[in-house]
């Protein structure tokens, strides 16, 4: 789900492909630092253009990249239960809508 968020926004930042390529080893506390600072600048971002333009397209584009960021942080917490559901709701929220989300679940 993380991944189709990411390519849904088009979200390439080399931090988050680099916590896509751990293929199953424990992310550092370095890496999981790095991903929520991508995070909060994304949002930031976002509610700079929001300022600006309002609920423009160029804001809602970088309000979706921001969430996938945000999935991608939740998806490296070992607490599994919590940030599986958070992970969950932060795709759901770059890919725009539940139906796009039970789409690429159905996959």
């Amino acid at each position: 789900m993380v991944r189709a968020a990411l390519a849904d926004t088009g979200l390439t930042d080399p931090t988050v492909v680099e916590a896509l390529d751990l293929g199953g080893s424990e992310p550092t506390a370095d890496l999981r630092l790095a991903v929520e600072a991508l995070a909060a600048r994304l949002d930031q971002e976002a509610w700079r253009i929001q300022e600006r333009e309002g609920d423009s397209a160029h804001y809602l584009a970088a309000f979706k990249q921001a969430r996938a960021a945000s999935a991608v942080f939740f998806s490296l917490n070992p607490d599994v239960r919590g940030s599986a559901a958070d992970a969950l709701y932060e795709a759901q929220a770059a890919l725009g809508s539940v139906e796009s989300l039970r789409t690429h679940l159905s996959l």
